[in-house]
């Protein structure tokens, strides 16, 4: 028997937004991870978000309780971080109760201040970069 992976092995950048089915609040984000995909958003054993809040929402209700609204790859030249940023930035998605996003990607860090530590802590669960599952993998 061959197995196919589920996920293509190219690395695809993407900015997505998803939101509440019943709330209709909304979560901007972006991945940009090795091996990322768009098709690998809110499925089993896929990417949900690096949001604590939008994980907890997940684990009492299920990946149902959020639908894509929008993916995108085309990202105008940005990296998605960046785009992603933009996004927040132009929406104030941090102030506004339309969106779950505590922050609009504009909070000063510095490599090894408290700041960065809470900052990687909330995006890979980990305090050091070394920590982050695959950040240590060869191509």
């Amino acid at each position: 028997m061959t197995s196919t992976p589920i996920y293509p092995k190219t690395n695809t950048p993407y900015f997505y937004i998803i939101q509440h089915t019943e709330t209709k609040i909304m979560y901007a984000g972006s991945r940009w991870a090795k091996r990322c995909h768009p098709s690998e958003l809110l499925q089993p054993s896929g990417y949900t978000t690096s949001s604590e809040k939008i994980n907890n929402i997940i684990s009492e209700h299920g990946l149902s309780i959020f639908e894509i609204i929008r993916i995108d790859t085309n990202l105008d030249g940005f990296s998605a971080y960046d785009y992603e940023t933009a996004f927040l930035q132009a929406c104030d998605c941090m102030h506004s109760s339309d969106w779950y996003n505590g922050n609009n990607n504009d909070i000063p860090t510095t490599y090894g201040t408290d700041a960065f530590k809470q900052l990687m802590l909330e995006k890979y669960g980990v305090e050091n970069a070394n920590d982050i599952p695959g950040s240590m993998e060869k191509n």
